[in-house]
């Protein structure tokens, strides 16, 4: 399977979903600004166990659309390497786009998506395992900025969002069950609790 080479622009997003990631066909790059020095410890614990497929890259000086330089240039860098390649800029500049336009007329394959569930290579595939699904929710939940879901409710309308209204609500249901077999979080009376 070709390389997927994923271009995060940490100064203009931050992405959840970075367990969808997980796999060996994805390579991703977070491009982080001079003035960010710290990454969140829920960001950091669920890109950790993915080891050298995930990179980052601080800029050492700031300027007018300095990362997205260093974003162009790694795109050119990589695509040189490996003609193959598939490219994905997570951002929500629109400015990328008529530098994708010209990278797709020179055979080189782009996307820009604003989150990494967009990425149409992170779809949801029917042949996940029951364990597969539960790694992908705890890395979601891992990575979460917002508050995690409080109630049973919300958890499985978190689940099903994230496995893009694909799952029957039996399936939901067994992703909660193993969550909580597995200890990441305890329901009590409609009620969820999280130890992630």
């Amino acid at each position: 399977m070709r390389t997927n080479y994923v271009m995060v622009n940490f100064e203009n997003v931050r992405p959840e979903y970075y367990g969808l990631l997980d796999h060996d066909h994805f390579k991703t790059i977070i491009f982080i600004g001079v003035t960010q020095n710290k990454v969140r410890l829920s960001m950091a614990s669920c890109l950790q166990p993915m080891g050298e497929k995930i990179r980052y890259v601080q800029l050492s000086a700031s300027g007018p659309n300095a990362l997205d330089f260093h974003i162009a240039f790694y795109i050119g860098k990589l695509s040189a390497m490996d003609n193959e390649a598939l490219f994905h800029i997570i951002s929500k500049d629109t400015g990328y786009d008529p530098l994708i336009t010209h990278l797709k007329s020179e055979g080189i394959l782009v996307t820009r998506s604003d989150d990494i569930d967009k990425i149409p290579q992170t779809k949801f595939r029917g042949g996940k395992t029951l364990k597969d699904r539960i790694d992908m929710v705890v890395s979601a939940l891992r990575a979460t900025e917002e508050a995690k879901p409080r109630t049973k409710q919300k958890l499985s309308s978190m689940i099903n969002n994230l496995f893009l209204n694909q799952l029957t609500g039996v399936e939901i249901e067994l992703v909660i069950n193993g969550l909580t077999d597995r200890g990441f979080v305890c329901v009590t009376d409609n009620k969820v609790a999280y130890t992630l």
